[in-house]
């Protein structure tokens, strides 16, 4: 079961990375952002995080701090994006309020999936 919440987490990463890449033009305007560079940026940051993921799923799964520092990084992630949506410092749109709670929850759940099975 962690390998295969782990796999998940990666070809998430990887895939949302992707399209923060390619169609950050598509997603600045659904969720009401207007910086050029962020999304790219964090993007990349996903693509790379993915790669680790997928990494650790397959050559690390015995490294319980590994793992742990894992879930911890989708923890932070999940955080970051409910203070975003509290605070709402860009006004985002309804549309990109719920994209930016649904992958939060879709990453809260991964991490303490992997947490739970880390054993």
């Amino acid at each position: 079961m962690l390998r295969k919440h782990l796999v998940l987490n990666g070809v998430f990463s990887i895939l949302s990375g992707l399209a923060m890449v390619f169609l950050s033009n598509y997603f600045m305007q659904l969720i009401g952002f207007e910086n050029d560079w962020i999304l790219p940026l964090i993007g990349f940051n996903l693509i790379g995080f993915g790669a680790f993921v997928l990494y650790a799923s397959r050559a690390l799964l015995k490294k319980h701090q590994i793992i742990n520092l894992i879930s911890a990084l989708d923890g932070m992630w999940v955080v970051g994006s409910f203070i975003l949506l509290i605070l709402d410092p860009f006004g985002f749109p309804t549309e990109g309020r719920v994209l930016i709670a649904l992958a939060a929850a879709w990453i809260a759940y991964l991490g303490i999936q992997q947490y739970r099975h880390n054993k």
